[in-house]
């Protein structure tokens, strides 16, 4: 008996993450079993231009003093092109147009708020684009005793000009992730 409950539990528990949903994610983003392993690289190279004929597009992960370490995964045009831990940045080419940007959690944990993030917009060739991914924590003000598992985790995607990106990411270790599944 007990190790038929456990099995239904198990199989419940696959079905629905930890926050207790299952999740769609629009066609903006990618397959939502992706998973990225993610290393980070000190004294790296300022981004490096744009080749001829296409834009580059960096994204840079700003994580609050009190976040919990995770890994946010980026996809441009339904398809993931890399993910970031703490505060890292990675680059990646595109084609000149219109390109949709979706940034969401790895994995669900039960301190993380299920809320991908979106942004639209027209490259062109020749530029960079900046977009800063802010992670958060935001307290349970009805905790006992406040630690960073009494809130949710929180999840931002915003541009930022080029002065501003540029900076980031010189102040932030470089990314680059892996993907395992």
């Amino acid at each position: 008996m007990k190790l038929t409950i456990g099995a239904l539990l198990l199989v419940v528990a696959s079905a629905f993450p930890a926050h207790g949903w299952a999740k769609t994610l629009p066609p903006s983003c990618g397959d939502d079993g992706a998973v990225f392993e993610v290393a980070t690289h000190k004294n790296h190279p300022a981004p490096a231009p744009p080749e001829a004929g296409k834009a580059r597009v960096v994204f840079v992960e700003m994580a609050d003093k009190d976040a919990l370490p995770v890994t946010t995964r980026v996809a441009l045009d339904g398809s993931w092109v890399g993910a970031n831990k703490g505060n890292s940045y990675f680059e990646s080419t595109l084609l000149p147009g219109e390109h949709h940007v979706c940034v969401d959690w790895q994995l669900a944990r039960r301190y993380l708020k299920d809320s991908p993030a979106f942004e639209i917009f027209t490259a062109e060739a020749g530029k960079t684009y900046y977009f800063v991914i802010k992670v958060g924590w935001t307290a349970n003000v009805g905790a006992v005793r406040l630690t960073r598992y009494d809130g949710d985790m929180t999840l931002s995607l915003s541009a930022v000009n080029e002065d501003e990106g540029w900076y980031l990411a010189q102040t932030s270790k470089s990314s680059t992730a892996t993907r395992k599944k």
